[in-house]
C-alpha cells in the first residue's frame, strides 16, 4: 500500500467513513478535516496486507497543532477508494490530548 493511494483517495473525496471511526473521531474531538491532514504529511507505519475486505494500514501523522494522530486505512485498488476505519487521538504525556484537553486512562 502507498500512502500516495490515500492521499489521491483523500483529495478526490474518494472516502468512506466506518461508524467506529465516525465515533472515535467524536470521542476524542477530532475532525476528519484533522486526520486527513495528518495522513498528507504522514507515514504508514504498518500494513495488514491480509485485511479483508481491503489490505489496510496504519499511519502515523500529526493535527493541524503538531499532535499525534494514527489512523487505520483500507484501500480499493480496484476503485480507488479509502476507507477510514479507526482515527485515535493519542494522549500527551500528562494524560490529555492535544485536541480536547481532556484525559484518557493510560492505555
Amino acid at each position: 500500500m502507498n500512502i500516495q493511494d490515500l492521499i489521491e483517495a483523500i483529495r478526490q473525496h474518494h472516502i468512506r467513513i466506518t461508524d467506529h471511526a465516525d465515533e472515535e473521531a467524536q470521542t476524542d474531538r477530532l475532525s476528519f478535516e484533522e486526520t486527513f491532514f495528518s495522513v498528507f504529511q504522514g507515514e504508514i507505519i504498518e500494513e495488514y496486507p491480509e485485511d479483508k475486505p481491503y489490505p489496510s494500514c496504519l499511519v502515523y501523522g500529526e493535527s493541524f497543532k503538531s499532535e499525534p494522530i494514527h489512523s487505520v486505512w483500507a484501500y480499493n485498488t480496484n476503485n480507488g477508494w479509502a476507507v477510514l476505519s479507526r482515527c485515535i487521538d493519542l494522549p500527551q504525556s500528562d494524560g490529555s490530548t492535544g485536541v480536547s484537553g481532556e484525559r484518557h486512562d493510560a492505555v
